[in-house]
């Protein structure tokens, strides 16, 4: 693995695959698969998650990947403080009951941390304390059993592994401020339409208080995250 992003005081800087970088976002978005994210969603045209940073956020922020428009097949994060707090304010979603959202150790991957579970209430405040190495996994009952997506997509299900299920955009990448956009796909490899908005979460990596804005075709979900500093 290569860490391509320094790691300065209290930022969560991105671990990737050799060869991984941040890649130009497109100057016109074709709905034709490259970038791997910019596909017809099944909820209409210009629905895809860069149709929502570009046109809901008014953002053209560069993005993770390799520069033949493919994704980085297995990624993760590093912190130097992991203390973290989440407000879930706002829901809608037709799986909303049986979805799950966390983060997990990738020495550890097996243990997941739930962050919010489905049917979790509004206004229900949750505490999470990330390794200093995260990833983050999605759990979904898709397909007829649960299944979990990881940011590194070899500790996906037999058939998955390989295809990325997330994809990451930043916002802003100044030392301390890191602002990443995390776009997912809940369906298996074949039988999704690879639109990666089924859950859009910003993440402000910072001391400061931040937010997490959720997204996606019949989902908005917004969280509040506030960064504590190491004791």
């Amino acid at each position: 693995m290569l860490v391509l992003a320094a790691a300065v005081t209290q930022a969560d800087t991105i671990v990737g695959s050799p060869g991984a970088a941040w890649q130009a976002f497109p100057s016109a978005l074709h709905e034709l698969g490259n970038p791997y994210w910019d596909s017809t969603s099944w909820d209409g045209s210009h629905l895809n998650v860069g149709y929502l940073l570009s046109q809901l956020q008014g953002l053209t922020p560069p993005w993770w990947g390799n520069a033949n428009g493919s994704a980085d097949p297995g990624f993760y994060f590093t912190s130097p403080g992991p203390d973290s707090d989440a407000t879930l304010h706002f829901a809608l979603a037709g799986r909303w009951g049986s979805n799950e959202f966390g983060w997990y150790d990738p020495a550890s991957p097996a243990v997941l941390h739930p962050i919010i579970m489905g049917g979790t209430a509004l206004g229900t405040q949750v505490n999470w304390l990330p390794s200093a190495d995260y990833g983050f996994y999605l759990k979904t009952p898709e397909g007829g059993s649960n299944r979990v997506y990881y940011t590194e997509s070899s500790r996906n299900p037999a058939g998955e592994t390989g295809h990325q299920h997330f994809a990451v955009f930043a916002e802003s990448l100044q030392p301390g401020e890191e602002v990443y956009w995390i776009g997912v796909e809940d369906l298996r490899a074949g039988h999704g339409d690879e639109d990666y908005q089924d859950m859009v979460v910003r993440v402000h990596a910072s001391p400061e208080p931040a937010t997490f804005l959720l997204l996606g075709g019949g989902l908005a979900v917004i969280w509040v995250w506030r960064r504590r500093a190491r004791g």
